[in-house]
């Protein structure tokens, strides 16, 4: 599974992917007719599910990508990346299942947030339900992640812990 982002700025695309449990990263400052890298991303360590990322500048530039993953020991993160190398830890969020899904709503509605979706491994009140999908956001002008996470989809009453399938929200 590949995270590709768009820079906007600079017009580079790049390319993370998860490799021999490390995260690698390729990019393309002509629209994809060469490459470049396929490098290890330097300053995470070994992953245990496929990356996510997103564009992101702060203001300031010390990054311009938000990379989320879960590391070695289940627990989740968001990093912020600047050409293959992370700056900063931006996020420790804990246990998780699965890979954590980055996505910029692009103020499309008059707010301006990044939300990480991901799946709890532990069971999460009301349902009390394993792999409940959680959402945090952060707001883009702040660059502050909201502490509350949001449980947006109830999970069917009859739903056996450990099972999965496909919510729509």
């Amino acid at each position: 599974e590949v995270a590709p982002v768009y820079n906007p700025v600079t017009h580079q695309v790049a390319v993370y992917h998860e490799y021999g449990s490390r995260v690698y990263w390729a990019y393309s400052n002509d629209h994809g007719a060469s490459w470049s890298g396929n490098t290890e991303v330097s300053g995470i360590g070994a992953i245990s599910a496929a990356p996510s990322a997103v564009y992101y500048q702060p203001s300031g530039g010390a990054y311009d990508t938000l990379l989320a993953v879960r590391d070695s020991s289940g627990n989740g993160k968001v990093f912020g990346v600047k050409n293959g190398a992370v700056v900063s830890t931006v996020l420790s969020f804990g246990s998780l299942q699965g890979r954590p899904y980055l996505m910029d709503d692009q103020g499309s509605d008059g707010s301006d947030y990044i939300y990480l979706i991901y799946a709890s491994s532990g069971k999460v009140a009301p349902d009390n339900k394993e792999y409940t999908p959680l959402t945090r956001k952060m707001d883009k002008s702040t660059a502050i992640w909201d502490p509350y996470i949001y449980q947006n989809v109830k999970l069917p009453p009859d739903l056996p812990d450990g099972d999965t399938g496909y919510y729509w929200y």
